[in-house]
């Protein structure tokens, strides 16, 4: 799944592609500066011509959630959605 981060309408939403699936991206037509930060790690300056290539990685990865953890009303809190588990 693709995501934005930080979109600034509620109606941006995920892009569901297969898991094999490659995504091709260059950078064309900059009016301003481009960076690119990945999983919260420090930002990496893009110029214009430089190309992204993105594809699943072959290593899994393992997410811990606490007891008591939903993903829903984390959703619900964040964007003060309200709802019968309020």
């Amino acid at each position: 799944m693709v995501s934005l981060i930080c979109p600034h309408t509620l109606s941006t939403r995920p892009l569901v592609l297969p898991d094999d699936a490659r995504i091709d991206l260059t950078v064309v037509g900059t009016s301003g500066d481009v960076s690119l930060t990945v999983d919260g790690q420090v930002g990496q300056a893009l110029q214009e011509g430089d190309t992204l290539d993105v594809a699943r990685s072959a290593r899994g990865v393992r997410f811990i959630h606490l007891p008591g953890y939903s993903y829903f009303a984390v959703l619900r809190q964040k964007l003060h959605w309200r709802g019968s588990n309020v």
